[in-house]
């Protein structure tokens, strides 16, 4: 998990945890989640924004989850590369 600091006023700072996970599958009322350290998670599918789908990265900071398209898109062009070399 990145730790990012953020400045409040002149002197106070307060550490924000960010964390990205993948989903990996749905089960029932949640969304199974691979987290950075390669471990699983459950989150309750209603916190997750509308239309997130398996195979997409999600950014929670602060307890706000959203979807973070660019690392997404990121990781499909990866494993779409690696498969076509597979096939060459």
């Amino acid at each position: 998990m990145k730790q990012c600091k953020v400045y409040q006023g002149k002197y106070k700072e307060r550490k924000l945890k960010i964390m990205r996970v993948v989903i990996d599958r749905f089960e029932g009322l949640y969304a199974i989640c691979e987290k950075e350290d390669r471990t699983m998670s459950e989150i309750e599918i209603i916190k997750i924004p509308k239309g997130a789908k398996e195979g997409d990265v999600l950014k929670i900071e602060n307890e706000e989850v959203t979807i973070d398209i660019f690392e997404t898109k990121a990781i499909q062009k990866k494993i779409a590369d690696l498969t076509n070399d597979m096939w060459k």
